[in-house]
């Protein structure tokens, strides 16, 4: 460090504080955010058929579809979840080994 000249004001600290913990906090709630946005996003097989569906075997399902019991139906991997027009749910389960 230089000594102070007689016509220079004496040095000043630098204009960048210490770390604000506030944004600490900050950064634990994003990460939070993005944890429960990723787990709806990419929601495990088990837990996207409805807790209240009926499962039914296959066979009646696909009766019930040439039936046009259903007013919805959507393929999942290994599951059909079928909505009746009362907005029932039912599941079916395709069995291992068949396509």
């Amino acid at each position: 460090m230089s000594p102070n000249l007689p016509n220079q004001p004496p040095p000043r600290p630098p204009k960048f504080g210490p770390p604000n913990k506030k944004s600490s906090l900050g950064y634990v709630l994003l990460f939070a955010l993005l944890l429960t946005i990723a787990y709806y996003v990419f929601n495990p097989q088990g837990s996207s058929v409805d807790k209240k569906a009926t499962e039914i075997p296959i066979s009646t399902m696909i009766e019930g579809y040439n039936a046009k019991k259903f007013s919805e139906i959507e393929v999942k991997k290994n599951k059909i979840v079928g909505t009746d027009r009362n907005k029932k749910s039912f599941y079916a389960v395709r069995p291992d080994g068949e396509s």
